[in-house]
């Protein structure tokens, strides 16, 4: 059989796919993932355009891919699924044709992951990173599709200072639109984006010192713009003395990755 490396394919159904999909023992946690078109770990072994499979042999591709989603720590079972085109150049099947196959579902592929992913200070920034790719800008009044820390942002590049949270089903707020367009997805609501000096801070990043503000007529929370400092995942964050100001109403506040 001659084919294109799964790394030519399309992955667009009905043409050329691999389709993996993994869930952990209890059914909460998934993984489904397209391998067409991802580069090949070992392309070296497929120097060409197309490879060539002799009658009943097989090939081995490599692939290294991460999940979309994040997964705790467990034993999950892989499927694998495979829809290509299939043709020949004499013969009953000379015409184009189509194939569709799979692993065998009563025998999975069961496969451990030691830990929960992300985990790494590096898998977070990667997987937030990525997510913010993907997950749809919104406009004030729309449905939240994503749980997730949103910062307020304009076509023209400017974004605000701090991110809200929000909630899957809630309605995003309105927004200043002499400032600001619609709002951006840009971190997991599984860390925290404010935390105590003294405390271990919850993500790595640039973070701000701000006081609470409790006064009458008070517009909002006090930023000390003096006070920045870069924190990693899991460091102590700094306690520092405000003049004229209790410590029990100081924080810190992530700013961005």
């Amino acid at each position: 059989m001659i084919t294109l490396p799964p790394d030519h394919w399309s992955g667009v159904w009905g043409e050329d796919l691999i389709w993996i999909h993994g869930q952990s023992a209890d059914g909460k946690h998934k993984w489904n993932v397209d391998l067409s078109a991802l580069p090949l770990i070992n392309k070296a072994d497929f120097p060409g355009d197309t490879v060539t499979i002799p009658p009943r042999s097989s090939v081995t591709y490599k692939f290294l891919t991460l999940p979309d989603e994040k997964l705790i720590a467990g034993i999950y079972s892989f499927e694998a699924q495979v829809f290509m085109s299939v043709g020949a150049e004499d013969g009953p099947v000379a015409s184009m044709g189509k194939v569709d196959f799979h692993s065998d579902r009563t025998k999975p592929t069961r496969v451990t992951f030691d830990r929960d992913y992300p985990s790494t200070p590096q898998e977070w920034k990667d997987f937030e990173a990525r997510k913010a790719k993907e997950v749809s800008f919104l406009m004030p009044g729309a449905t939240v599709a994503e749980s997730g820390y949103y910062r307020a942002a304009s076509i023209a590049g400017t974004r605000d200072q701090f991110v809200r949270k929000f909630e899957q089903g809630t309605a995003a707020p309105d927004l200043d639109f002499q400032r600001w367009d619609r709002w951006e997805w840009e971190a997991d609501l599984a860390r925290a984006t404010v935390c105590k000096p003294g405390e271990t801070c919850p993500r790595e990043g640039r973070w701000i010192l701000r006081a609470k503000d409790y006064s009458y007529g008070s517009k909002g929370d006090l930023t000390y713009p003096q006070h920045q400092q870069l924190f990693r995942m899991g460091e102590q964050s700094r306690s520092i003395d405000v003049a004229n100001v209790d410590g029990s109403r100081l924080f810190w506040e992530w700013l961005s990755a």
